[in-house]
């Protein structure tokens, strides 16, 4: 039963990572700025850019964790690893 709450509250967070990097990757500037103080400061392809590495950072360690839990059968001992 744990396993699966762990699971709920993995992919939870990944969706908030997700939604907050949309919104900084698609909200317009002006409206972001009445909401964090340091958009105003940074230039708006900084923004951006943090919009979209926080989405990307999500697609990233899915890729890491998904396809070790998909495989069915095989132990990690009966991997070899270089």
């Amino acid at each position: 039963m744990l396993h699966i709450g762990l699971w709920v509250v993995q992919v939870l967070l990944a969706l908030s990572f997700c939604m907050a990097g949309a919104v900084k990757s698609l909200t317009p500037i002006d409206e972001l700025a009445t909401n964090m103080a340091w958009v105003t400061a940074a230039p708006a392809a900084l923004v951006r850019f943090v919009g979209r590495m926080r989405a990307a950072s999500v697609t990233s360690y899915e890729g890491f964790a998904a396809p070790g839990s998909l495989v069915v059968g095989v132990s990690p001992d009966s991997v070899a690893w270089n």
